[in-house]
C-alpha cells in the first residue's frame, strides 16, 4: 500500500503535530495539516492529483516546509486557498483523515478486548485465570 510509504521520520514528525494540535485545544479540526499533507503526498503516488488537490497540497507543502516549498512549487502555487472551495475541500478531507484514524484505533481496541477475553477464558473449569 502506499501509505508504506510514509517513513519512520515523517510518522514521528505526524505525532508531534498531533500532540501540538491536542495541547492547543484544536483537536476537533480533524487530521493535521502535516497529516492532510501525508495523505495527499501518497495518494499522488496512486494517480496524479487534480487541480484542487495540487493546490491543497501545495498550499500544506508551504505551510510545513516553507524552506522547500521554492525547491517544489512555483511561487504562486500554494501561497492561498478559495475560501468557498478548496477551504471547505481541505476541511473535508482532514476529518475524513480524522475519523479514519479513530475506526481504526476502535477496531484496534476491539481486538484488544477480544484478545484479552480470550486469555481470561478458562481453557477447562479446573484452569485458573491468569493474564500471563
Amino acid at each position: 500500500m502506499w501509505k508504506d510509504m510514509i517513513t519512520q521520520d515523517q510518522k514521528d514528525k505526524a505525532t508531534i503535530y498531533r500532540m501540538v494540535q491536542i495541547m492547543s485545544g484544536r483537536l476537533t479540526e480533524g487530521a493535521t495539516d502535516y497529516e492532510a499533507m501525508l495523505w495527499l503526498m501518497t495518494a499522488s503516488l496512486a494517480a496524479p492529483l487534480d487541480r484542487n488537490a495540487r493546490k491543497i497540497y501545495a498550499y500544506l507543502f508551504r505551510k510545513v516546509f516553507p524552506d522547500k516549498v521554492n525547491d517544489v512549487f512555483d511561487s504562486h502555487e500554494g501561497v492561498f486557498l478559495d475560501k468557498h472551495f478548496e477551504e471547505p475541500l481541505l476541511r473535508r478531507l482532514k476529518m475524513s483523515i480524522f475519523k479514519s484514524q479513530l475506526d481504526h484505533l476502535k477496531a484496534k481496541r476491539k481486538m484488544t478486548d477480544k484478545e484479552i477475553k480470550e486469555k481470561l477464558k478458562p481453557k477447562n473449569r479446573t484452569e485458573k485465570t491468569t493474564l500471563m
